[in-house]
């Protein structure tokens, strides 16, 4: 349990919930609708997720479980976590994600969606049903993805899927339009990323290279554009579910308007520094994570053309976020001890991994740069 949310006041969100949980079941599945056991809850950094085994009499297939995810922030205890309006909005705003996803890819022999049940609002709790499927990370952890060219090819096939269930998601939310590669959220996360890399890295990088290619990015302004959308905002292996089909769904959806070169950077980058990657300074998938990467946005754009600049600068930018995202985990503890010196250790072995993925977006984006000199 984390102790910053505190054991007795999960147990009563869990108390409550169960109880409303049961008396909807009815609601939404009919009277043969049934809890068949105790619920079970996870804390994470994030959110609380319970789940609630269900038995519906006479049905064939459909889902066994009621998965209850609450939104939450490390820092806040259970009562403020009900009353925080912002993460209030998170959780409708997923529903409402999941809802037209559902929507978007019935019928699909590529993508499947996660079925959101109800919103309920007093407890900012997304009811949803449990998805037969693991995680794209999941996948990727297993041996086979580092030795097996069967189980590579077939992984390639579903990070080209990934793409093309990103822009289906781009694609059927409102806000689309078009813009600058550099809007001021990515250039504030720029602007912070290589002044905490230039503090921790001990002048093993170029950081004044990095601002100067940076800063070419930004002097195209208007004049390059690139699309816009309501954006998912973490579209990395975890959030990204494959079933046995390798059909594969979403995960934790965001709707935050920007360029849409940042969700594809986000996995791009996420596939290159996830913890085992990271601590086999990227040996382990080196046969193999450039083809996966490449395959991200071939399934994005199918035969369109994609922006090399973009693609390359938001690389950067995730990469960034990772390092500033790794240094606010460092000095967080929330997990048992042993799994903090473990993962602390990652950190460690990933900053090296990152620091040699900055000087690969240097050449890459400087290179991408070249017709526009």
């Amino acid at each position: 349990m984390h102790p910053d949310v505190g054991t007795g006041g999960v147990q009563v969100l869990v108390s409550e919930l169960s109880a409303v949980i049961a008396a909807r079941l009815v609601d939404w599945y009919g009277s043969s609708a049934t809890l068949s056991a105790a619920a079970s809850v996870r804390v994470r950094p994030w959110s609380i997720l319970v789940r609630f085994p269900i038995r519906i009499e006479g049905r064939v297939g459909g889902a066994d479980a009621l998965l209850v995810k609450v939104r939450r922030h490390p820092d806040y205890d259970v009562p403020r976590i009900m009353d925080d309006a912002g993460l209030r909005a998170q959780g409708r705003n997923e529903f409402d994600a999941l809802r037209r996803l559902e929507s978007l890819t019935r019928g699909s022999d590529a993508h499947c969606a996660i079925r959101a049940v109800e919103y309920l609002d007093r407890w900012n709790a997304l009811v949803m049903e449990e998805l037969s499927a693991r995680t794209l990370k999941t996948h990727l952890r297993h041996p086979a993805a580092a030795v097996s060219r069967r189980t590579q090819h077939r992984l390639e096939e579903v990070f080209v899927r990934a793409g093309s269930l990103l822009r289906v998601f781009h694609d059927g939310a409102a806000g689309a339009h078009d813009g600058p590669i550099v809007d001021a959220d990515a250039m504030g996360s720029v602007t912070a990323g290589l002044d905490e890399v230039e503090q921790s890295s001990r002048d093993r990088l170029d950081v004044d290279g990095l601002r100067a290619v940076v800063g070419r990015v930004v002097d195209l302004g208007p004049d390059v554009t690139v699309p816009y959308a309501p954006l998912h905002c973490d579209f990395n292996c975890a959030n990204i579910m494959v079933d046995a089909n390798d059909r594969v769904a979403l995960l934790d959806p965001r709707l935050l308007v920007g360029p849409v070169y940042r969700d594809l950077a986000r996995l791009v980058v996420d596939l290159e520094t996830f913890n085992v990657q990271a601590m086999t300074h990227g040996l382990y998938l080196r046969r193999s994570a450039e083809t996966f990467a490449e395959a991200v946005p071939r399934g994005y754009f199918g035969a369109s053309p994609l922006n090399r600049v973009a693609l390359e600068f938001f690389i950067i930018v995730a990469i960034l976020d990772k390092w500033r995202y790794d240094s606010e985990r460092k000095t967080r503890a929330t997990r048992p001890r042993v799994l903090q010196l473990v993962d602390d250790r990652a950190i460690v072995w990933r900053r090296r991994l990152l620091e040699r993925l900055l000087k690969r977006q240097h050449d890459h984006l400087d290179a991408a740069l070249g017709p526009y000199a």
